[in-house]
């Protein structure tokens, strides 16, 4: 497993700080301008705080290694094998059953 080695201040900063940052980078627009609207009107945001009135729930065993995953919806069959099996080439340790489908549909190793 890889471990990652952050700068030495990464994990002190605060979302203050984030935010400033976030601002220079943005310059003159609103953070808002971060958000992304979805479905149902709703909007994902760039960065939300964990929750501070309660454990954080273990949904998987700490020795477990993490699975890296990407959706592929391509409109073109091959094309979306192609995908699937260059992004597996370079690290993708699961898809969606959607490549597995494509592997055994086109009949290609």
């Amino acid at each position: 497993m890889q471990n990652i080695d952050f700068p030495s201040d990464f994990l002190e900063a605060t979302q203050s700080d984030w935010e400033a940052s976030a601002l220079r980078a943005l310059k003159g627009a609103a953070l808002d301008a971060l958000n992304t609207p979805i479905a149902g009107g709703l909007e994902n945001k760039p960065l939300y705080q964990g929750r501070t009135d309660s454990a954080p729930l273990q949904l998987r065993e700490s020795s477990r290694p993490w699975k890296i995953i990407q959706r592929s919806d391509h409109p073109v069959i091959s094309e979306a094998n192609a995908r699937c099996w260059k992004t597996w080439k370079v690290g993708l340790t699961a898809s969606s059953w959607f490549c597995l489908l494509l592997r055994v549909f086109l009949a290609v190793d």
